[in-house]
């Protein structure tokens, strides 16, 4: 994995990621994203309706 997508609205809430290592079962590592649902700005979501 090279990248995540995460929509305007939730990345404010993003406060950490990582990779994880497939340990050999596949050839693409994972990704853990850690959001904080208090740091989710609504006002975004208003602005795209």
């Amino acid at each position: 994995m090279d990248q995540a997508y995460v929509t305007p609205l939730l990345l404010p809430a993003v406060v950490d990621y990582r990779r994880v290592d497939p340990q050999g079962h596949n050839d693409h590592w994972g990704m853990i994203v850690a959001p904080d649902a208090e740091r989710v700005d609504p006002s975004v979501a208003l602005a795209q309706t």
